[in-house]
Order: C-alpha cells, then structure tokens, then sequence
C-alpha cells in the first residue's frame, strides 16, 4: 500500500525533540533534515526509530492502525534524484489508486537546495479502506533525498489546516555540519514545532470564528462552508466529539437566518444525538 503521511517533525539523523527551549543534541557530523515534531504527536509502534528506513508518527490518541492524521519521514541515501522520487510516488499511485488525483508540482528551495510540493487525493486505494490526501514536501540534499509527507483521512484537510501545514512546511530546513553551525538553522526547524498542533481545537476554533463573521455579513454561502469544514475538523477528532454538538448548533443558527425551519431542527435534532453520546458533565472545550 502506497503509505501517506502529514506534518511536523524535527530528524536529524537522530529525532530532535519538539519543545524549542529545550536543548537539542548535537547533530551528527554531515548533512541533517531539521523539521519539528510537535508535542502531542508519538511515534508510531511500527516505526524503527531509525531514520533510514521511514518513520511514521500519530498523535497522541490515535495509533497507526485508525490515525486521521499522520506524519512520515523518508531519508534515501540510495541516490534517488527528486523527479525520480516525484515519478516513482505518482506512478505507484496512478498504478493502484483508480481515479488518483495528482496536483502539478510546486518547485521551491529549502536551505539553498532544489525541492517541490505536490498534493495528491485518492478515494479508491489497493490496500486501503479510507480516501487519503497527502501534501508533500521532498528536498534534494547533497548526501540524501528528503521526504516528509503529511497525510489527512478520511476528509481532504480544511482551507485553515492546508495553510497551517504549508506554514510548517517553510521551516524545514536541510543544515551541513562541515559548511559551519547548524544552530540558525535549528531554531528555525523548532519553530514549526507550534504551527501544526495535534490539538486540533485551534483548528476548529478559527474556523468556526471565521464562519460566524461570514454570518455576521450575510455571506450564508461561506459560512456554511466554514461550518462543514469545522465539522470535519471535530469529527476528525471523535466523531462524537462535543465540538460536533456545538458546530452543529451553529449550522442551526445559520438556517434559522435563512428562513429553512427543517434544516434547523435537523441540526438540532443531530447536536442532541451528539450530546447523548457523551457522559452528563464531559469537559468541553471552551471560546
């Protein structure tokens, strides 16, 4: 199965830890990927915990088995050139998933070194029961070809998590310990460590933030556009998460302002269903 995977760690050779104030170890002598694994992220049990061969992480509540989001790293020492790396991912990918989606490459530079982008969504997978997306970034290094993939399932990721992964994306950088200090460099890599949380409450919050002033406005057609995309991000979470109940509270106040009496009582009528699932008292999330 062609593996996806998503956002934020800090590899060098050896995994840096997450927390910017704490101390890195030293790096080993060479060439080393910098990219920050944030807290609430672990490493996956599958994974060797040695970065020559791929190495996966899940947040903390979820494991490799049911992840809705992942992070994958891949170091290839084999002299694999990056449009060799690009052809083999889309090949394998047009070969075993009908109906792939594949978005044109986008190419950037990172530490000096030539790189790309590219997006890819598949819904019908060998191997794979749920629709995958996978946003990756692969880095052409002088000692190594590096990969980091970050993956959503099974819901394409939301305008506002696409942005904060791209933002994660521009802090990894590729540092030589023979050309000088790596120690810019490094601090750079930590500070995506906060740009791709594994609480995705944030997530959730901004979008439902900018939903209710779509509403504010009366642009009903962004704002029920943000209100399902916040859906997705609770669901992603539990599907029956508070958040859910509360989203779906909003939604009702959308359709109240738009005159649809039964789609109101739907919503509510789900939100209620939600808030039954849950235990009387469960914590939620506050504004």
């Amino acid at each position: 199965m062609v593996r996806f995977a998503l956002a934020l760690l800090l590899l060098a050779t050896a995994v840096l830890p997450a927390m910017a104030s704490s101390p890195g170890p030293t790096l080993p002598p060479g060439e080393n990927l910098l990219s920050a694994i944030p807290l609430g992220w672990k490493l996956s049990a599958k994974s060797p915990g040695n970065v020559d061969q791929p190495i996966e992480f899940v947040t903390e509540n979820q494991s490799v088995a049911n992840w809705t989001r992942l992070i994958a790293v891949e170091i290839r020492r084999d002299g694999t050139s990056l449009s060799e790396y690009e052809r083999r991912e889309t090949n394998t990918l047009r070969a075993t998933c009908q109906g792939a989606q594949i978005y044109p490459r986008d190419p950037v530079t990172v530490s000096g070194l030539p790189a790309s982008r590219f997006f890819t969504r598949v819904t019908q997978c060998a191997g794979s029961t749920q629709p995958e997306s996978a946003l990756y970034l692969v880095i052409q290094g002088k000692d190594a070809l590096y990969a980091i993939h970050l993956a959503w399932r099974p819901y394409p990721p939301t305008e506002n998590e696409f942005q904060a992964a791209l933002a994660y994306l521009a802090t990894v950088r590729v540092c030589d310990t023979r050309a000088g200090s790596c120690e810019k460099e490094r601090q750079e890599a930590e500070a995506g460590a906060t740009m791709f949380a594994a609480d995705q409450t944030a997530v959730w919050q901004k979008t439902m933030d900018d939903a209710r002033g779509a509403l504010r406005i009366k642009h009903y057609v962004r704002a029920e556009t943000l209100y399902g995309e916040a859906l997705q991000e609770a669901f992603r979470m539990d599907p029956i998460h508070p958040l859910l109940a509360r989203t779906y509270d909003a939604l009702a106040e959308l359709w109240r302002a738009r005159f649809r009496p039964s789609v109101v009582k739907q919503m509510q009528e789900a939100a209620a269903a939600i808030r039954a699932k849950n235990p009387p008292g469960a914590p939620e999330p506050t504004k």
